[in-house]
């Protein structure tokens, strides 16, 4: 069975990949910032050393949703997706594998693994 971590992996591999930015982060572990970043099509980042997670931002009928590791592997959790967004009301959270297949295509992605 495949779940949510497996697809963002597969999605994440597949992406243009973007800088980092340090000022996404907010103090629970979210990329709070990285909701404000204009993107024109989707993109993936990975987070800086130590924390190394990786994730994606989804542009949707004009808001963005990024989607991301919870987790680092240091912390013994594993394959936990969760999201934040321009509009808190669209998705928040964790991610389940239908969501993230959903949010994918209404971004025009679709991927097979």
């Amino acid at each position: 069975m495949h779940s949510s971590h497996d697809l963002l992996v597969n999605v994440w591999n597949q992406l243009e990949k973007i800088p980092f930015n340090t000022k996404w982060r907010n103090d629970t572990g979210y990329y709070d910032g990285a909701a404000d970043e204009e993107v024109k099509s989707a993109v993936a980042f990975q987070d800086e050393a130590p924390n190394s997670r990786i994730g994606i931002i989804l542009p949707i009928n004009g808001h963005v949703i990024v989607l991301f590791e919870r987790y680092t592997p240091e912390e013994g959790v594993k394959n936990v997706v969760v999201s934040n967004s321009s509009k808190q009301d669209i998705v928040s959270g964790a991610i389940e594998l239908q969501t993230l297949i959903a949010l994918l295509a209404l971004c025009g992605l679709r991927y097979q693994y």
